[in-house]
């Protein structure tokens, strides 16, 4: 029998991605696998973002660590739907890896 693909949906895409992100950051003390994911998560992203022009790089802050940037995107006025959706993808998997 063939192998079928897989396929990963998340469900309620509204999540709270602040509390989440810190809940990760919280079992990354005691959990290799989201430890290592968050550093590798945050890595590439400030990789990407360095990679835009400078008013792109400008919504991601100049973030240490990906809590950070979730606090820094939850204190905005006006939050930017690619910050948002990063963080979303970043608190879904690091639930899933958890």
């Amino acid at each position: 029998m063939e192998d079928q693909p897989h396929l990963l949906l998340f469900g309620d895409q509204t999540v709270e991605t602040l509390s989440s992100i810190q809940n990760l950051f919280c079992q990354s003390r005691t959990s290799t696998s989201v430890s290592r994911f968050l550093s590798e998560a945050t890595d590439v992203i400030q990789i990407q973002a360095s990679k835009l022009n400078a008013a792109e790089r400008k919504r991601f802050f100049g973030f240490e660590t990906i809590l950070d940037l979730a606090e820094r995107y939850e204190s905005q006025q006006d939050p930017d739907d690619l910050v948002a959706t990063v963080l979303m993808c970043i608190s879904q998997l690091g639930e899933l890896i958890m």
